[in-house]
């Protein structure tokens, strides 16, 4: 029973998956295939036939599911809404509302201070919530739908001030007023931190900065862990059966509490999980029948992806899960090593959750400190100490109030002890790995080796599982090594360029981007993370085109975080540009020797010019015979005087009226084009002209096609979008 559980689980997630990555396959078509496969495969095991209408009834409930949000923009649209949740960022609110006609969720960033229950009417558009447009990078938008929001809504005027009806609704008047109490009562009694730590973790908000808490592997500590919401469960039970209730009693008391609480705080994942699991275990008492917790939890694994599909999306799902399986099936066996004792009983119940998490701490966080353990260690029973505060103050705040200052005294010098234990922790450098992005098939790998190593019984059947992990590993290798290309990559770094170029394990830049903005830096949160996540550590070049913000703004950033060996540019920059970088000039004829072919200047500014744009370094890149002409900002009025020919063309100044005339477009003679530009910029870039001037040549635009990977293998050119055009990307 328990494997047909798991293939119904893993068939749910692959076929989830599988719309998430194929949203516009026909439903019918994947239902003829897999039918036919479920027919084929059922004589022979109906454990694969139910795997396969799990893939299929996975998929179709994550198409149910996306229709029910109905993620569509609406633009200058007067809408009735509802504000169903509330949670504070570091300038405004991220209110949740649910439409009054269509019942849609959606999110509003709003400075203006409403309260829960709120019902407020005004114009506004509807635009789908925010992406990332690069590899690798957060994607606020995965996260929104797995809370089941696809939509923003922007307000065109909001008025504070203005007559605000109260919602009827008793359960959000519950919500507001729970919220507020909890803000009160440790807002009042707390420091700033502890406070915003507190209440980050018992309303699931995020009040408190989690950097470093992440990097020591404690971010389910931050996730309104479910574990920690076990241990008070069964605390609350043993209280009420001190007190006198019976079990049954206790456990129907507990459970509604429990139920109440995760509705004030959203339904969390991790508290979803506890509440299924504790029915199931309570029912398997009134029945009098015991219950593999394992199969209890794949149960609840199962139950909340048909509540909600995408909360495999949910990185507080994921952890919640595999931290739980961690305690189920690896500490059994680790505390056999460990043998009996309080301490050694502790390290090997850290060191469980630390293996279970690690494939997907990396995958997610790409970052390991091996530190972990011991932070775990340290942090996390202090940790239990704290909530069990936490929640006996709620419960007795409103009786006791002052008598119980000491407590309040307590619980912040415990919470400013974790604070300090992980600040302190997180700077010590030397045992941290930072890792590049791999694919979550990586980690569910790794997750396997390391829960199978850990369960394996006999020599003999470690040593096969060895030898197929390794030659798997082995087979990986080759595979991704076989015939690797030169990439070139046009970053969307928004407003600007950036573009990168990988000549078989070297890298080089052509412009690194750059404004900085009061709210925004391209540089921290675009480029550097970027970089990142494919491993880059060392630049062998940056060539920059000119000094303009939007093309050399990352410089310092860039050279903070990476071995920046040189930095190319005309001798037309500026003394302070000179006396800061020690730039290395390039003038007209000039090559820069690559693996398999070179950068040549075709252009190093004018003397006399003022203008900066037609100061711009202009570079033709041949790669395996492939001619990509680059050019800054550079003008018409100098772009018409060149002769070059090139395969490609990055279109100047981002598509400016001012560049890029028929005439120069003909004599270069490109397959196509690349526009580097902001989405809904102020310049109006790439302007009408421009595009009209290019024609039907083909065109790769950031504002559409976010990052674009130009793949030059021997004989062919392959080019990818990293934005297909769908929701998902």
């Amino acid at each position: 029973m328990k494997k047909r559980i798991a293939f119904i689980l893993l068939g749910l997630i692959l076929g989830i998956l599988g719309f998430v990555n194929f949203e516009n396959i026909n439903i019918l078509y994947l239902a003829g295939t897999l039918g036919a496969l479920c027919l084929f495969t059922y004589a022979k095991s109906k454990d694969y036939a139910i795997f396969f209408l799990a893939v299929l009834l996975g998929f179709s409930l994550a198409s149910f599911k996306f229709s029910s949000i109905n993620p569509r923009e609406k633009s200058n649209v007067n809408i009735g809404f509802t504000i169903i949740d509330k949670k504070k960022s570091k300038n405004s609110f991220r209110y949740t509302i649910k439409i009054d006609k269509s019942k849609q969720k959606a999110f509003m960033f709003n400075e203006a201070d409403f309260d829960i229950g709120d019902k407020l009417e005004c114009q506004g558009d509807l635009k789908l919530v925010n992406t990332n447009t690069n590899p690798n990078l957060f994607s606020y938008r995965l996260y929104a739908i797995s809370k089941g929001v696809g939509l923003e809504f922007k307000p065109r005027k909001l008025n504070p001030e203005v007559s605000r009806l109260k919602s009827s609704d008793i359960f959000l008047g519950l919500r507001r007023r729970f919220t507020a109490y909890i803000n009160r009562i440790f807002r009042k009694n707390l420091s700033k931190d502890s406070a915003d730590f507190v209440i980050s973790i018992t309303l699931a908000d995020n009040l408190f900065d989690r950097e470093d808490i992440n990097k020591l592997g404690l971010a389910h500590i931050l996730a309104i862990s479910g574990f920690h919401f076990d241990l008070l469960m069964t605390f609350m039970v043993s209280i009420l059966s001190i007190i006198g209730f019976s079990y049954k009693k206790s456990m129907v008391f507990t459970l509604s509490l429990a139920l109440i609480y995760a509705y004030i705080i959203g339904f969390a994942y991790s508290i979803l999980r506890v509440l299924i699991v504790s029915t199931i275990i309570f029912l398997g008492f009134l029945l009098r029948r015991g219950v593999d917790r394992v199969k209890a939890l794949m149960v609840a694994a199962i139950l909340i992806l048909f509540i909600n599909p995408f909360a495999i999306l949910n990185t507080g799902y994921i952890l919640s899960f595999m931290t739980m399986l961690a305690i189920y099936k690896i500490y059994p066996r680790l505390k056999v090593y460990f043998k009996e004792g309080f301490l050694r009983n502790n390290i090997a119940f850290t060191t469980s959750i630390q293996f279970a998490v690690l494939p997907f701490s990396v995958y997610y966080f790409r970052y390991f400190n091996f530190l972990s353990i011991v932070a775990n260690f340290l942090v996390v029973p202090v940790f239990e100490i704290a909530m069990y505060i936490i929640f006996c103050l709620i419960f007795l705040y409103p009786v006791l109030r002052s008598l119980l200052k000491p407590g309040f005294i307590i619980l912040d010098m415990i919470i400013r002890s974790i604070i300090n234990m992980t600040v302190v922790l997180s700077k010590v450098r030397i045992f941290t790995l930072e890792f590049m992005a791999e694919s979550i098939f990586v980690s569910l790998f790794l997750f396997v080796l390391i829960f199978v190593l850990t369960n394996i019984k006999t020599k003999k059947n470690l040593g096969r599982f060895l030898k197929m992990a390794l030659a798997i590993v082995l087979i990986s290798i080759v595979v991704r090594n076989l015939d690797r290309p030169i990439e070139y990559q046009m970053i969307d770094i928004g407003q600007g360029d950036a573009f990168l170029l990988n000549d078989k394990g070297k890298y080089y830049m052509v412009d690194v981007g750059g404004p900085k903005y009061k709210d925004y830096d391209s540089g921290e949160r675009i480029l550097v993370p970027y970089l990142k996540s494919i491993g880059i550590k060392e630049i062998e070049a940056a060539f920059i085109s000119h000094e303009d913000s939007d093309h050399a703004g990352n410089l310092d950033i860039l050279r903070k975080n990476f071995t920046v060996k040189n930095i190319i540019t005309d001798d037309k920059v500026s003394k302070e540009f000179k006396h800061k970088y020690k730039p290395v000039f390039m003038k007209k004829g000039d090559d820069f020797k690559l693996s398999e072919g070179n950068i040549h200047c075709v252009y190093d500014g004018t003397d006399g010019v003022i203008e900066k744009n037609d100061q711009s370094l202009g570079l033709v890149i041949d790669i395996r015979g492939n001619k990509i002409l680059t050019m800054g900002d550079l003008s018409s009025t100098y772009e018409d005087k060149l002769r070059v020919k090139a395969d490609i063309l990055k279109l100047s100044h981002h598509g400016s009226a001012h560049s890029s005339s028929k005439k120069f477009i003909k004599e270069v003679d490109p397959k196509m084009v690349l526009i580097s530009a902001g989405r809904d910029n102020s310049y109006g870039h790439p302007s009408k002209e421009a595009l009209n001037n290019v024609g039907k040549i083909k065109k790769y635009n950031t504002q559409t096609d976010g990052l674009v990977k130009i793949n030059f293998y021997k004989g062919r050119v392959k080019v990818e979008k990293y934005l297909k055009g769908g929701f998902f990307r």
